[in-house]
């Protein structure tokens, strides 16, 4: 470790001479593009060493992250909240926003452009530069910050908000007269949905166009080659055949091959077929039934959170009938084709919306005289915040199932998207959308299995007042395509899992009461785990693991494999020529490496199981840490694969193992969902 230390110190040396860097990563400010609301987007190179099979190669990849536009404060603060010029006093909402924006933002005075201190800023203050007044040295005479900066600095504010500063008692100045400094990260989790549909737009790059992007970034801004420091190590020539090794010798047929996809089913009395064959990691779902529908659909409820001027009562109800119509063709009971379409008119701001969602379940319960089976709301727009307060409650303090749609599709009524709403209603009422085959998995058939996935999620923006949310799901039939969810709260930012033996133990019995057996086989899909906490995972989750097998029953050890799952690497593969490529000239579902660049000594491999929708392919990288079950690497590459095509949500797989992609949602989601699947 400390020798890839000192390598990757080398290679990152002259590039921080030069260029913005953060991490791993150099940042080049003239790649920058705005995203709107005073943010900009940056494109940059990650670099680093890392050990192969053979040798030690260097991983180069482009990267990007968001910026704070540099300028005026005020600008800024206009352009975020989307105003035409600064009031002289903001509502406390807009108070709470700014503040939020700018905590801990740098600057510099613009005032005083010989001084180059920077200072940090503390909040927004909530009065202005009239209100708020300053002692005149060696006088007993008070005047107020606006008249201060006439006096001294003969400055006629045209803004009169003020930021407080942060270990300066008291010290208040202008915001116009505040200039941020270029090069401070803005916070990702706070971008909108809108800014992050432009900043998808900007750097899902074709594979071609990567590779081309990361060439350019080789030569021109690392510049390897001519980095002095890397000369005298004899590293230069060296680190510059590495990278290109590392970016061509992927496309070598000696080191990737192509996982067979297995054949996925539907309901016998499918018109087009009970199985179907995917291409391109993807297939079609017209004239499909779903496996098994769920529960009868009868009592349901539509919430329009719009203005009826947006959407009139007869495009909702348009909707609907074509919803229905398309979800009865696809299997689905649907009993009540006709449910009540309720407008509400949204009043505050998104956390408001746990109170109207209440009120109007506890009103179509009483006309229903039933409990609720669904909910389905029809949105303004996409705005997370109003999203989660909608979800959280629906899920959490009701426990209702619910589905949210957007306006501008109720809108059109397009079939297609009928039909992938379809997919979500039908598996939250408890049915099974699609499965494997048995002899796709004969693991399975010849004996129970119990596939477990496992994540932590952790609150964003740094905040230390909320939990980190850890989520353990379990497989409940042959195929690993139902569930039963499993999730706690924890101490903040912690990565293990504290109660893995009493979350795993509750599954062990959910699948013993649906099944009458235990599993013969357990095998655990971990996220979210670096390398450097491979040992805490074998010491404490492994451990607590084999403890819930023990507590389920006496005696009881079955054989176990522990697999964690990275996404977050820099890894890329790229086809050799185009008869190798998929349409959007990515290597084609199913690339799997484990040659040359994987670890010298450890079972791991990357399988790029999926095809990717937009910009090049990212691959799963799977480490197996412990296995039991003596799978061969073949076997357990074969299993890893099928099993993304078992995701229920979407005619298409995903480029994780299944059951991972169900605990990330739940994860994320940060609540207790009732278990619909048993």
């Amino acid at each position: 470790l400390a020798g890839l230390r000192g390598l990757n110190a080398l290679i990152h040396h002259m590039p921080s001479m030069k260029y913005t860097q953060f991490g791993e990563s150099t940042y080049l400010p003239s790649t920058r593009k705005s995203l709107g609301g005073g943010v900009e987007l940056w494109m940059g190179w990650f670099e680093s060493v890392r050990p192969g099979q053979d040798s030690y190669f260097v991983n180069v990849n482009t990267t990007y992250t968001v910026f704070y536009e540099p300028g005026p404060l005020h600008s800024l603060i206009m352009k975020y909240l989307k105003l035409d010029s600064i009031p002289e006093r903001f509502t406390p909402q807009q108070q709470d926003k700014i503040s939020e924006l700018i905590r801990g933002l740098q600057f510099k005075s613009i005032h005083r452009p010989k001084v180059s201190t920077r200072f940090k800023i503390k909040r927004l203050c909530p009065t202005n530069a009239r209100e708020n007044m300053v002692d005149i040295p060696d006088s007993e005479e008070k005047i107020s910050i606006y008249s201060y900066y006439q006096r001294r600095y003969h400055i006629n504010l045209r803004y009169l908000p003020l930021v407080e500063l942060e270990g300066r008692k008291n010290d208040k100045i202008p915001i116009e007269l505040c200039d941020i400094i270029e090069g401070q990260r803005f916070p990702v989790a706070k971008l909108s949905s809108a800014q992050r549909g432009h900043m998808i737009k900007h750097t899902a790059l074709r594979p071609q166009d990567n590779m081309d992007s990361i060439t350019e970034g080789v030569q021109n801004v690392l510049q390897f080659e001519k980095d002095f420091k890397l000369k005298k190590f004899g590293m230069s020539a060296f680190i510059i055949y590495r990278i290109i090794m590392h970016i061509y010798i992927l496309n070598q047929k000696f080191i990737s091959r192509i996982l067979k996809a297995p054949k996925v089913s539907y309901h016998r009395s499918s018109k087009a077929g009970g199985t179907v064959k995917p291409r391109e990691g993807g297939w079609n779902l017209r004239d499909r039934k779903f496996v098994r529908s769920g529960e009868t659909l009868q009592y349901w409820v539509v919430v329009a959170f719009v203005q009826q001027q947006k959407l009139s009562i007869s495009q909702a109800k348009q909707f609907i009938k074509e919803l229905v119509n398309t979800s009865r063709s696809q299997g689905m009971d649907i009993a009540e084709g006709n449910p009540r379409v309720n407008y509400v008119r949204p009043n505050g701001e998104p956390h408001t919306y746990q109170q109207l969602v209440i009120q109007e379940y506890n009103n179509a319960k009483g006309h229903l005289k039933n409990d609720l089976q669904l909910m389905l709301f029809i949105l303004p727009d996409d705005d997370e915040k109003r999203y989660r307060a909608i979800k959280y409650t629906a899920d959490t303090v009701l426990g209702v199932p619910s589905q949210c749609v957007q306006v501008d599709k109720v809108g059109k009524t397009s079939k297609q998207y009928c039909a992938n709403i379809a997919l979500k209603i039908n598996l939250k009422l408890g049915g099974t959308n699609q499965s494997l085959e048995d002899a796709e998995l004969p693991l399975f058939a010849q004996e129970p299995v119990l596939l477990l996935g496992a994540d932590v999620t952790h609150p964003t923006g740094g905040r230390a007042d909320m939990p980190s949310i850890c989520a353990v799901v379990g497989s409940l039939d042959r195929q690993g395509g139902r569930f039963t969810p499993k999730l706690e709260s924890q101490k903040t930012r912690q990565e293990k899992i504290e109660n893995m033996s009493g979350m795993v133990l509750e599954i062990l019995r959910d699948y013993r009461d649906k099944n009458r057996i235990l599993p013969r086989r357990i095998i655990m899909y971990r996220d979210g785990v670096s390398e450097s906490q491979f040992e805490m995972v074998l010491t404490h989750e492994l451990e607590q693991i084999k403890e819930a097998c023990v507590k389920a029953k006496e005696g009881y050890r079955p054989p176990i494999t522990f697999v964690v799952v990275g996404k977050r690497h820099h890894t890329r593969f790229y086809p050799r020529n185009e008869r190798d490529a998929d349409s959007k000239g990515n290597c084609v579902a199913g690339t799997v490496v484990d040659q040359k660049i994987t670890h010298p000594y450890l079972f791991d491999f990357f399988l790029q199981s999926h095809s990717s929708l937009h910009g090049t392919s990212r691959p799963a990288h799977y480490h197996v840490l412990f296995d039991e079950n003596k799978f061969t690497a073949d076997s357990l590459q074969d299993l890893t694969n099928k099993l993304c095509y078992n995701y229920q949500r979407c005619e298409f797989i995903y480029c994780l193992y299944a059951e991972k992609k169900n605990v990330a949602a739940y994860a994320d989601a940060g609540i207790k969902v009732p278990n619909l699947n048993l």
